[in-house]
């Protein structure tokens, strides 16, 4: 496809993302479907610029208007990002860019090569100006270091301040250089159906190669990224898509066979068929979930994987069982809605839509779900308490004032993983995931056994 023309559609994606609420990836699924023309390296270029802007666009705006004003060259908004994404980060561009890529922003823009070009290699050099700055984190003053990694790593300053008070500057910095790097493609595979070697091998016959992953045993990462969804083994329900931080949330969980299960934040139900699987279909799962969307959803899921132990329940189906399922159950999983924060890897447009005033409220309503769901815990059952938060104010602060607030749970030790790899998830009694640690979404989990 000629370069103007693949410019065009990367600008009408990039665009469609930031007026639509939706994820970007259920915009780009949307966006590539209505042009299936599109060849496979069209769609990488589209899609990989388009999730690069958003990663660095604060960056790459300030960039790009610094390179328009000393040439005194007017250009369109999003084709500057364009420009100052594909010189600005040539780690994620090798080999990426069209041969007459020149020419076709020139014609969009309607001015010279010559122009373009001299924007892009003024931007390029001013990145490897800023890349090449020694890295000081640690003898900087908290606000330098604010300061220099929202700009260098295209972050707010305030989500970075909180960064660095959990985890330091030299911790913030190499956190928010990991959320900047594109999600590996990891599934789950249904051990109701196969084993992690019988999915590996299966896909392999489908021509993609996959590794296992390096904490949760039914986990397997696709070295190259392609449509694994099409496959004939995902059709078959042998595996789901599912980040191994949220497969390791499930397996501290712990649920045993015979347990009673209320996954009470179900969503889609990605921790609902995980847990059915490690229940290897015994027992009873009752996942709650917000709207018909979402337990359809949740339900075709289940069919596929051959689930038979869960049973999905709107507000109102929920309100006629309540009295009955106080006291009754060994598992209660709140997944609780949050910022969102620990996802940015996936999600980069979360950073500019994440506000700091919201977060005290994520707080509030974690804490509502705690209180409201509590009562439903057995005598010695658990309740587990996960964000895919990488904030304190919705983690710890929340637990540690429930636990103030009700002095029949007690904070307990996860069961999952053995001893031997403790050490290295589990921080102050707590399940504590980052990306630039374990190479997972950020994720936060609580175990709570009520006394």
């Amino acid at each position: 496809m000629r370069a103007e023309s693949l410019i065009g559609l990367t600008v009408e994606l990039y665009e469609s993302v930031l007026a639509d609420a939706r994820p970007p990836d259920a915009i780009a699924r949307t966006f590539f479907r209505a042009r299936k023309f599109l060849g496979s390296h069209d769609r990488a270029f589209i899609s990989r610029a388009t999730y690069g802007m958003l990663r660095y666009k604060s960056l790459l705006e300030e960039l790009s208007r610094s390179a328009q004003q000393t040439d005194g060259v007017t250009i369109p908004a999003t084709l500057g990002l364009i420009i100052a994404y594909l010189a600005a980060v040539p780690e994620e561009n090798a080999g990426n860019i069209p041969e007459d890529f020149y020419d076709g922003a020139a014609a969009f823009a309607q001015c010279k090569r010559a122009e373009i070009e001299k924007i892009f290699s003024e931007i390029a050099a001013e990145r490897t100006r800023n890349s090449q700055a020694p890295n000081e984190a640690q003898q900087e003053e908290d606000g330098q270091a604010i300061a220099r990694i929202a700009r260098v790593h295209a972050y707010p300053e305030w989500m970075v301040r909180r960064f660095i008070a959990t985890l330091g500057a030299i911790g913030a910095e190499a956190l928010c250089r990991a959320m900047n790097i594109e999600a590996p493609v990891t599934i789950r595979v249904n051990t109701l159906k196969a084993t992690r070697e019988e999915c590996a091998k299966a896909l392999s016959q489908e021509n993609i190669i996959t590794r296992h992953g390096e904490y949760s045993p039914d986990a397997l990462t696709a070295l190259k990224r392609l449509n694994i969804f099409a496959t004939k083994t995902f059709r078959e329900g042998m595996f789901e898509m599912q980040d191994e931080g949220s497969q390791i949330v499930s397996r501290v969980c712990d649920p045993h066979p015979a347990w009673k299960v209320m996954d009470a934040c179900a969503g889609a139900g990605g921790k609902t068929l995980h847990i059915a699987a490690l229940m290897h279909n015994r027992g009873e799962i009752f996942a709650l979930v917000q709207n018909p969307f979402q337990k359809e959803e949740t339900s075709k899921r289940l069919r596929r994987s051959g689930a038979q132990n869960a049973r999905v329940f709107l507000p109102s189906e929920f309100a006629e069982r309540k009295k009955r399922w106080v006291g009754a159950m060994n598992l209660v999983l709140l997944d609780a809605p949050c910022s969102g924060s620990g996802t940015i890897r996936r999600n980069p447009i979360a950073k500019w839509r994440i506000a700091e005033d919201k977060i005290a409220g994520y707080a509030e309503q974690q804490y509502t779900i705690l209180q409201e769901n509590a009562p439903f815990v057995r005598s010695g059952g658990i309740l587990v308490y996960a964000t895919c938060s990488v904030f304190r104010q919705e983690n710890e602060e929340v637990v540690e004032m429930f636990l103030r607030e009700h002095p029949e749970f007690k904070l307990s030790p996860f069961l999952y993983p053995p001893p031997t790899d403790k050490a290295s998830i589990i921080s102050d009694g707590f399940l504590k995931l980052y990306p630039h640690i374990h190479n997972t979404d950020g994720f936060f989990a609580a175990a709570l056994t009520r006394t």
